[in-house]
């Protein structure tokens, strides 16, 4: 594979004019590219600014685009996004704040258009805009310090904050700190106050949602966040709940973490709402003991969040941090509760952190018809280790768990995996003697043949008759 960067600068300027000449006129988006560059390189102050025309010239193309882009072209989508905003930035910016500012903000007022029409459950386009929201913030920071009246700026970040519909912009208070004072942040936080208080007052049932207290609670909870202040971020939970619950105190305690801020998190951690969700409780308890340092405390609070719940996640946190003894002292009474475990999944996870894939392969073989095969990457991960320890039988009984259930749900996007899986259970099944009452390789395969024989696609996939000769 060439280095691309280095061999490009390793190119003269003819034969640089030559590929771009070779390159130009292939497709519309490269081209835009290559004339903002060419602009970039051409332009000096005072003259006419040609890359800022050219990019508002490759926003406009974006915005006046119509046709739906599915889930697998949109991660191409974002590319071409993120190469405009990247250009912006690094062509535009350098020559001129104020125009790059214009830009990004056009460019961010693509997010209704783009979403409307753009597949984005892959998330790729959303970061775009995330990574565009902090782009304009520096930017704007920038203009600031050379044009402080150039905008109203607090304003112009409440605009950004209450026309945020599809929440790419989440960001724009949060990450304010570099362009707006701690006294503009402070206003904005009373102002938020007054709002969720008015809001509050006026609700006629408290069992409605109150969407403008809500969304004031939620500026006060961005302005905390900017700010790093503890008590405001626990004012923008309070002045709606009181008493919080489980999932309301976990954002709290975590925000406490986060600024290191333990005394107000350990505060949290005492109410007792936690009582309906200790495991919960366990977790952020874990987390705050590992901040504070305190490790032989934080061993013994996993080591009791394991006996009291064991499982594969319990065990593998005590794990992580117990010593060779500690571990040693505990394995056998971890194995006994692996077997007696009713979910096999934990059973098999536990058994393989412990170190015994013997036992766990066993169990693995003996509980095969109730294996959780949707957990993929899991399945695929045991399968591997217990090939790896020359336990065959267990990892064919991965290989189809996960192949029975991906044909049962008729999944055909994932039929490619499928044909893997079934050659792996034919190369595994070449050293398997004894399937140990299971039924054997070509049983096996009789049976998906009898069940999914409609399924032309993946036993085309496969290379393999779809019914018994």
């Amino acid at each position: 594979m060439i280095e691309i960067e280095s061999a490009l600068q390793n190119l003269d300027r003819a034969a640089m004019a030559r590929l771009l000449e070779r390159i130009y006129g292939i497709h519309h988006d490269i081209d835009e590219i290559i004339e903002s560059h060419i602009e970039s390189a051409g332009f000096a102050p005072g003259e006419s600014n040609n890359v800022a025309a050219s990019m508002m010239r490759r926003i406009e193309q974006i915005a006046s685009e119509h046709e739906f882009v599915g889930y697998r072209q949109s991660y191409a989508f974002a590319g071409r996004l993120r190469s405009l905003l990247e250009d912006i930035d690094t062509l535009l910016r350098e020559q001129e704040a104020i125009a790059a500012l214009e830009s990004t903000e056009r460019f961010l007022q693509l997010i209704e258009p783009v979403m409307n029409r753009v597949d984005d459950s892959g998330g790729d386009l959303g970061e775009v805009f995330r990574q565009a929201v902090d782009q304009w913030l520096d930017t704007a920071a920038q203009v600031r310090a050379v044009s402080p009246g150039h905008l109203n700026w607090v304003e112009k970040v409440l605009y950004f904050f209450d026309h945020n519909d599809y929440g790419c912009l989440d960001n724009i208070i949060s990450h304010s700190r570099k362009l707006l004072s701690e006294e503009e942040l402070r206003q904005l936080a009373w102002r938020f106050e007054n709002e969720a208080r008015k809001a509050l007052a006026s609700q006629a049932n408290d069992r409605d949602y109150n969407s403008a207290a809500a969304h004031a609670c939620l500026g006060l909870r961005s302005v905390a966040e900017a700010l790093d202040d503890m008590g405001l971020y626990e004012k923008s939970t309070l002045i709606a709940s009181p008493e919080p619950n489980h999932r309301q105190l976990e954002s709290i305690i975590q925000f406490a973490l986060e600024i290191n801020d333990l005394e107000r998190a350990d505060y949290w951690l005492q109410q007792p709402q936690w009582q309906g969700d200790p495991a919960r409780q366990s977790r952020l308890r874990a987390e705050l003991l590992r901040q504070q340092g305190c490790i032989e405390q934080l061993k013994a609070h996993l080591l009791q969040a394991f006996l009291d719940r064991p499982s594969e996640s319990t065990l593998g946190h005590y794990w992580g941090f117990a010593s060779e003894q500690e571990r040693a002292g505990i394995k056998q009474q971890a194995e006994t509760m692996a077997r007696e475990c009713d979910d096999p999944a934990n059973a098999i996870g536990m058994l393989l952190t412990l170190g015994n894939t013997l036992l766990a392969a066993e169990t693995a073989i003996d509980r095969a018809d109730s294996l959780p095969a949707r957990l993929y990457s899991t399945m695929q991960e045991w399968a591997e280790q217990f090939e790896a320890a020359g336990q065959t039988l267990a990892a064919a009984v991965c290989y189809r768990a996960l192949l029975t259930d991906l044909l049962g749900r008729g999944y055909s996007k994932a039929y490619h995996h499928g044909a893997r899986y079934f050659h792996k259970l034919i190369e595994l099944d070449r050293h398997i003697d004894d399937y140990g009452g299971l039924a054997d390789g070509e049983a096996f395969i009789r049976q998906l043949q009898k069940q999914h024989w409609r399924k032309r696609a993946f036993w085309a996939g496969a290379g393999y008759p779809n019914k018994s000769p």
